[in-house]
């Protein structure tokens, strides 16, 4: 049997080897998320690719955390659908539906159109335009992506285009019947409740990046 003080050297000598690659490691990802950062800002774009010499890829995607700041102004928000979004405890949590579209007003990273208007700029067949309106939600930019390429036969960055239109358009849609469940579609109300939104809430961007690794 190995002497147990060598084995506690390889041990030590491995971890150590970790320690080293953990420093490396993070090195990389900021320089990655940095160049990130700089190809992101100014774009609607929420994801950016980077691929490396032998097949394997980077991606770094922009993500959005809301905080609740003053939870009183919720109420106010969602009126009727209040109890259906949000979950009371020490701290108020928003359903998944309900922080993409808060953060997408409170980001102003919306259009005032409708999934359907984004989709009829994209040229294919009609039967395909059918299928499209039946898939495309605005809810998940990944299936989104996957269906307009699939089926529309879109490249991947015009697919990716046309996922954030509809996503952006999903914010609205999905306020606008909020708004509506309420009672309050007005042009007045729709102001206040966009006022109380950025009130209510505060949103941080973070970018994080996932490496896809070739198969060998």
């Amino acid at each position: 049997m190995e002497n147990i003080a060598n084995i506690i050297d390889q041990l030590v000598q491995v971890k150590r080897m970790i320690s080293r690659l953990n420093e490396k490691k993070t090195l990389l990802e900021a320089e990655i998320l940095a160049q990130a950062e700089q190809d992101l800002k100014n774009t609607k774009y929420k994801t950016v690719h980077y691929d490396g010499t032998m097949g394997d890829r980077v991606t770094a995607t922009k993500a959005a955390s809301v905080k609740v700041i003053y939870p009183s102004y919720l109420v106010s928000i969602f009126g009727d659908a209040y109890k259906d979004v949000v979950k009371e405890e020490t701290n108020y949590k928003l359903s998944e539906p309900a922080k993409r579209m808060m953060a997408g007003l409170y980001l102003n990273e919306y259009s005032e159109l409708s999934i359907e208007d984004v989709l009829r700029d994209i040229e294919a067949p009609p039967e395909k335009k059918e299928l499209l309106k039946k898939k495309i939600k605005g809810q998940r930019f990944a299936t989104d992506k996957k269906n307009l390429m699939d089926i529309a036969g879109l490249d991947e960055k015009n697919a990716e285009i046309f996922a954030y239109f509809a996503a952006e358009a999903a914010v609205w849609n999905d306020f606008l019947k909020l708004m509506a469940v309420n009672g309050k579609n007005d042009p007045a109300s729709i102001d206040r409740a966009l006022e109380l939104i950025d009130s209510a809430v505060m949103v941080d961007e973070s970018t994080k990046i996932a490496v896809e690794v070739r198969d060998a």
